[in-house]
């Protein structure tokens, strides 16, 4: 596991690390399906996109667990957090597809950079499908539920 990661908790972390190749995995297939080769290029894609899918499920992730410490059930605290956060995680990667710009260069330029940017753009739609999706599931099955001391201040709106 990850040191960077432990901050979050283990089961919290073990839900990101899941999350990560499953985003990569899926942007790979993506790139495939599209018709793109792996080369040096689409790899260098691929580890500039890496940052940016750890942001997604990590907001995503620390989102549920606030509803969790607030006393909320986990399928509850999955569901309304995502609704909450989805939105902002949505805009994020939004303007992280700016590399879309990138790839509509023509002629020679175009062709030969084509595949950087379409890796970092189908990896962070990928990322984006897995921290709504995929990592609201694993949290309400993996994730502990606290127990809301009386006193506290619930940090939920």
């Amino acid at each position: 596991m990850s040191i960077t990661l432990l901050p979050l908790g283990t089961r919290a972390a073990l839900v990101v690390m899941i999350s990560i190749p499953l985003s990569i995995f899926t942007g790979l297939f993506l790139l495939d399906f599209l018709g793109y080769s792996i080369n040096q290029l689409s790899i260098v894609g691929l580890i500039v996109a890496l940052g940016i899918l750890v942001d997604d499920s990590i907001v995503v992730i620390e989102n549920i667990e606030r509803y969790l410490r607030a006393g909320k059930s986990k399928k509850e605290a999955s569901i309304e957090a995502t609704k909450q956060i989805g939105l902002a995680v949505l805009a994020h990667s939004y303007f992280d597809s700016f590399f879309f710009a990138v790839s509509i260069l023509t002629r020679t330029s175009g062709d030969f950079i084509r595949s950087l940017p379409m890796a970092v753009i189908m990896t962070v739609l990928a990322s984006l499908f897995v921290s709504l999706t995929i990592v609201p599931f694993l949290s309400s099955r993996i994730l502990k539920t606290h127990a809301n001391k009386e006193g506290n201040i619930s940090c939920v709106p």
